[in-house]
C-alpha cells in the first residue's frame, strides 16, 4: 500500500503542477472541491472499466489454481467457514482462500472480492447467484438465567441492541427495552452468555453455544434475510470460482436445519 504521507505530497504536486485546489481546508478536516469531484467520479469509471477488463481475461481461465477472494460477516467467517476450510484445501489443494471478512458489504462490482457469501433480501443486479438458506433468529439468554427470564414478558426484559439504526429496526420490536447496544454479533454473544441481557441472535451461531439457549425454543423462531452465494456474472464460467462456490453452497445447503432453527438447543452433530 501506499503511506499517508506519500498520498498527501502526490496531491500536493498534482495541484502545484496544475494550479488547481482539489481539497478544500476547512476546520474540520478536508473536503473535495469541485475539481477534486470530478476527478473522483472519472477514478470511478477507471477503477470500473479496469475491473471489467480483467474479468474479461478471466472468463478464458481454466484453471483451478490459484487465490480467490471471498467476502463475508465476521460471525459466518469466524462460526461457519472457517470449520470448512480443512476439507476445502483437502479437496482443492491448489486453490488458496483469501477470506475477507467484514460488516461492510465488500464490492465484488469494483474487485474487492470475487464471492460473497452474503445474507440480503437484494443482491446486486450485475451479481448471479441463488438463494441457499433462510437466515432464523431467535431470542437467547444465558443458561443460568433463562428458567427466570422465561416467566416475565419480552417488553418486561433488559434486552442487547444495535449501535446501527437500521439493524436495530430490523431486529427489535419497538417494545423492547434496550439497555444495551453492539456494533458486532460476537460481542452481543459474549454478553447474553454472560448475563448482561437477552440478544436477538442467528440459530447457526448461537444453537452451538453451550452457555446459552434459546428463552422460548417452543417458539418459531423469526426468518429473516436468504443466504447468498453471489459472483459478478462475467466470470460465470472462470472455474476456480464455481469450485469455491459450489464447495461453500453444497456445505451451507447440508445444514440447512442448523441455519433455518430446526435443530436442537445446543445441537450436536456434525458441526
Amino acid at each position: 500500500g501506499v503511506s499517508q504521507p506519500t498520498i498527501s505530497r502526490r496531491i500536493s504536486e498534482l495541484e502545484k503542477k496544475y494550479r488547481v485546489n482539489l481539497f478544500k481546508r476547512t476546520k474540520s478536516g478536508y473536503r473535495l472541491s469541485a475539481t477534486g469531484q470530478e476527478i473522483r467520479e472519472l477514478s470511478k469509471k477507471i477503477e470500473k472499466n479496469a475491473n471489467s477488463i480483467e474479468r474479461m481475461l478471466e472468463r478464458h481461465d481454466n484453471d483451478t489454481t490459484g487465490t480467490v477472494t471471498l467476502t463475508t460477516t465476521p460471525a459466518m467467517a469466524a462460526f461457519y467457514v472457517s470449520k470448512q476450510m480443512k476439507l476445502f484445501s483437502e479437496m482443492h489443494p491448489n486453490i488458496s482462500l483469501n477470506l475477507k471478512s467484514s460488516l461492510n458489504s465488500l464490492s465484488v462490482n469494483m474487485g474487492e472480492a470475487d464471492i460473497a457469501l452474503r445474507v440480503t433480501d437484494a443482491p446486486e443486479e450485475a451479481l448471479i447467484g441463488r438463494p441457499l438458506v433462510q437466515m432464523a433468529v431467535a431470542a437467547y439468554a444465558a443458561r443460568g438465567v433463562v428458567n427466570d427470564v422465561r416467566e416475565k414478558e419480552a417488553s418486561e426484559l433488559s434486552w442487547i441492541g444495535w449501535n446501527d439504526p437500521k439493524l436495530h429496526d430490523r431486529y427489535h420490536d419497538q417494545d423492547l427495552v434496550i439497555h444495551h447496544r453492539v456494533n458486532d454479533i460476537q460481542t452481543m454473544k459474549a454478553m447474553v452468555g454472560a448475563g448482561v441481557g437477552l440478544g436477538l441472535l442467528p440459530c447457526y451461531y448461537a444453537d452451538l453455544d453451550s452457555k446459552i439457549e434459546r428463552v422460548w425454543p417452543d417458539l418459531e423462531p423469526i426468518k429473516r434475510s436468504k443466504v447468498w452465494m453471489l459472483r459478478h456474472r462475467d466470470t460465470k464460467n472462470v472455474r476456480k470460482y464455481r469450485e469455491v462456490s459450489a464447495f461453500f453452497s453444497r456445505s451451507i445447503k447440508k445444514k440447512k436445519d442448523l441455519f433455518e432453527g430446526r435443530c436442537p438447543v445446543n445441537w450436536s452433530g456434525d458441526r
